[in-house]
C-alpha cells in the first residue's frame, strides 16, 4: 500500500514537473518528468503486484523506492535544498524499501505456492455401511452389534456368534465395614 501511495505521488510529482516552462532548465525539466513518470510507474505497478504476491512486483518495488531515493540525492545535491514535503517522501520511500526487502515479505510471498496444511483436529469421518438386502448374510468383516477390538487385536467373530466383550463392566462389591463393639460391660449401642 505504501508503494501504490508512493507511486501516485511521483505520478502528481511527473505531472507537476511536466506543466513547467522548460525555457529556464533545457533538457532538464523533461529528463526530470520522465525520472518520476518512471518511479511511478514502477511503484503503482509492483505495488499490484505485490499485493498479488508475485515476486516480480517486489522486485519493481524495492527498484522503484532505490531510484526515487537516488534522486531525492540527486535534487538535493544539484539544488541544494531539502523541502519538508521531499524529506517525507524520501522517508516514505526508505520504509516502502525496508518493509519490501525484509524477508518475511519473501516469506509472505513464498507462501501462496505451498499447498495448504492439512487439518491436525478429530478424526476422518468415516462412512456409514451400506444396509444389506434381506435374506442375504452379513459380510464377515462387519461384525454387528459388537465392541471394537482393543488396539492390535482382531475383532472378527463367526456370524451369530457374539466377540468377546474387550470392556467387560465392572462388578462392585459393597465395602464391609467392621462393627464396633461396646466395653465390656456396657449395654450395646441404642440403635444397632
Amino acid at each position: 500500500m505504501l508503494a501504490l501511495i508512493g507511486g501516485g505521488l511521483h505520478a502528481l510529482g511527473a505531472a507537476s514537473i511536466a506543466s513547467i516552462d522548460s525555457k529556464f532548465l533545457p533538457g532538464k525539466v523533461q529528463f526530470a518528468a520522465v525520472t518520476a513518470g518512471f518511479i511511478a510507474f514502477l511503484l503503482i505497478v509492483g505495488g499490484i503486484l505485490l499485493l498479488c504476491r508475485s515476486t516480480i512486483g517486489r522486485v519493481m518495488v524495492i527498484l522503484g523506492c532505490a531510484l526515487a531515493l537516488v534522486d531525492l540525492l540527486i535534487g538535493v545535491v544539484m539544488f541544494r535544498v531539502l523541502s519538508p514535503n521531499s524529506a517525507m517522501g524520501g522517508l516514505l520511500m526508505l520504509i516502502t524499501l525496508a518493509m519490501a526487502a525484509v524477508g518475511s515479505t519473501g516469506s509472505w510471498i513464498a507462501d501462496r505456492h505451498r499447498p495448504p496444511l492439512p487439518l491436525l483436529y478429530g478424526q476422518p469421518v468415516q462412512p456409514y455401511a451400506q444396509p444389506v438386502p434381506y435374506g442375504q448374510p452379513v459380510p464377515p468383516s462387519a461384525t454387528p452389534y459388537s465392541h471394537p477390538a482393543p488396539y492390535g487385536q482382531t475383532s472378527a467373530a463367526p456370524y451369530g456368534q457374539q466377540a468377546p466383550d474387550p470392556y467387560p463392566q465392572p462388578t462392585f462389591q459393597p465395602l464391609q465395614y467392621p462393627q464396633q463393639q461396646p466395653p465390656a460391660g456396657q449395654p450395646p449401642y441404642p440403635y444397632q
